[in-house]
């Protein structure tokens, strides 16, 4: 059974038999407080058994006679380590503070309005050139912070046809396309990047060559036709190509 001491709570474990029949008087190792311990009062009393003859019942003791109680000095429990300990001042540390769980909700609203924000100018940026198509004014704008109407090409490419044709031996695609000037004033046209491509997803080149324009300027808002051949092509050639070069890629391609 567990034992406290009513001066100082220390406890201690002991075996309740010690206390019978009618307790014991018990001290406290930690601070000398004495004090009388009853058994449980659920504990267990023996009994004795029948005597064949009757005895002669004891007379009672005198109410002033002290009963002497075996102290229990000679068998002071050793205090095991207190379930409870005191600490120094009688006062307990205080409890260390629970940390506070963060709040993502200020983060992920802040991380949602960037995210809007740069949705929205990434659209006035991309689609400029149809805002000013459709607000004049804003091409001021635009051209304050640099970003001028998206430049249209002057010369384009269109209508690119490829045809099979032999030499009398050897297979030739013979491919055709019209170069349009899409300005107004004239250009110059620069040379042309053919390729052959396979029937892959995406298509991969299989052969590339350059070849010259059909006229070195084109009149402004007019048109040439213009056609390249290769003999022989790859046997996996499944569509074709045609391109042209910046000035720079077309001098680079000259030497």
């Amino acid at each position: 059974m567990i034992l406290t001491c009513p001066a100082c709570d220390t406890r201690y474990s002991v075996d309740p038999n010690s206390l019978l029949p009618s307790g014991r008087t018990v001290r406290c190792a930690k601070c000398g407080n004495t004090w009388t311990e009853m058994p449980p009062g659920d504990m267990p009393r023996s009994v004795e058994p029948p005597m064949a003859m009757p005895r002669m019942s004891a007379p009672d003791p005198d109410p002033d006679d002290d009963v002497e109680v075996p102290s229990i000095e000679e068998m002071t429990v050793e205090a095991e380590r207190p379930l409870f300990r005191p600490r120094a001042g009688g006062a307990r540390a205080p409890k260390k503070p629970v940390k506070a769980a963060r709040n993502w909700a200020p983060m992920i609203a802040w991380g949602s309005f960037v995210v809007v924000v740069g949705g929205l100018v990434a659209g006035i940026v991309l689609a400029r050139g149809m805002i000013m198509d459709l607000w004049p004014p804003a091409t001021q704008l635009y051209q304050l912070v640099g970003l001028g109407a998206e430049k249209a090409p002057a010369l384009t490419i269109a209508n690119i046809a490829p045809a099979w044709e032999t030499d009398g031996v050897n297979p030739v695609i013979v491919i055709t396309g019209v170069i349009t000037n899409e300005t107004d004033e004239a250009q110059r046209v620069p040379k042309l990047r053919g390729t052959l491509l396979d029937a892959r997803q995406p298509p991969r080149e299989v052969f590339a060559w350059t070849f010259d324009p059909p006229v070195e300027t084109i009149e402004a808002r007019a048109k040439k036709e213009f056609s390249t051949r290769v003999p022989n092509p790859p046997a996996v050639t499944r569509g074709v190509g045609v391109t042209l070069l910046t000035m720079d890629a077309a001098a680079a391609a000259a030497h």
